[in-house]
């Protein structure tokens, strides 16, 4: 079990590091690299995830018979669509309304069991509806952010808040859940270490698309499917969006280190409180565990 997660970590960052070095030309001058993203993004975070999802829970079915099956193939496809966002998100009304489909269906493919089978028709479109907005709202949210803050800041902050949500989910007996969503934190560590190398580099166009898909259908997985408490969801998903309270204040003149500490300080403290209560609770679980 050891080695298969420590495979499962190091397999999506070294997939995830190649796109990124071939797609951004990484050997090149790092001022010579565009700040907007570009299809590597995309790729990286898809077959990162694609190849940590084969080791954590083999080669699913297809088609699939679970939710969590259903993301390999979803993450697959929405990388292929994500190459294509740099030609349409510049279109406001077609940007936005792209992004409602496709969260839509990252929202209905996660959670078709309950829509089906446990929910009624007006608590299903209310579930859907707050989530699909939801989906949305953070997409947005960190788009922008990683095109106005290219470098580690945004994937160092994505980074931290993934891990939070992985180790939250392994603890609330969500194990493969939190391996898988580990894999992705892996992709992201990938980027971390390469906008380090070139700090003009962003998630931003193909990748921030591939994230947001895959960090909603894993919390909305971890919530629903398991014991993840809703508390503690909400500060996770809330947590990415946080660092945008810096954006009021004239960071140009910190130093660059400075100001990347800051924002994953603003991604922290939600992140951080999430995981707290979960840890809180797991070891209040195990002490009635033994007493009884």
């Amino acid at each position: 079990m050891i080695q298969i997660a420590i495979l499962a970590v190091t397999l999506p960052a070294l997939v995830a590091g190649v796109w990124w070095v071939i797609s951004w030309q990484l050997w090149r001058r790092a001022n010579t690299v565009p700040v907007s993203g570009q299809w590597g993004g995309a790729l990286a975070l898809a077959m990162g995830y694609a190849v940590g999802h084969r080791v954590l829970d083999g080669f699913p079915p297809y088609p699939p018979v679970s939710s969590r099956q259903t993301l390999f193939y979803l993450a697959l496809g929405l990388g292929v669509f994500a190459l294509f966002e740099p030609f349409w998100s510049r279109a406001g009304l077609s940007r936005y309304s792209t992004r409602v489909i496709v969260c839509a269906l990252a929202v209905l493919g996660t959670l078709r069991a309950l829509f089906h089978n446990t929910w009624t028709a007006a608590e299903g479109w209310l579930w859907i509806t707050a989530l699909v907005a939801a989906a949305v709202i953070l997409w947005t949210a960190t788009e922008a952010l990683a095109a106005r803050r290219p470098g580690a800041s945004v994937s160092l902050c994505l980074w931290f808040a993934t891990v939070c949500a992985s180790i939250s989910m392994a603890l609330t007996s969500s194990a493969l859940l939190g391996q898988l969503t580990g894999a992705l934190a892996a992709t992201l560590g990938a980027a971390v270490v390469l906008s380090l190398w070139a700090p003009r580099v962003s998630l931003a166009q193909g990748g921030i698309t591939l994230w947001v898909f895959l960090y909603s259908s894993l919390l909305y997985q971890a919530h629903f499917y398991s014991d993840l408490p809703l508390r503690a969801a909400i500060l996770l998903y809330a947590a990415p969006v946080a660092p945008w309270v810096l954006e009021g204040i004239d960071t140009e003149r910190w130093r660059p280190w400075k100001a990347v500490a800051a924002r994953v300080a603003c991604v922290a403290v939600p992140a951080s409180t999430a995981l707290i209560q979960v840890v809180f609770a797991f070891v209040q679980a195990g002490a009635e565990e033994d007493y009884w």
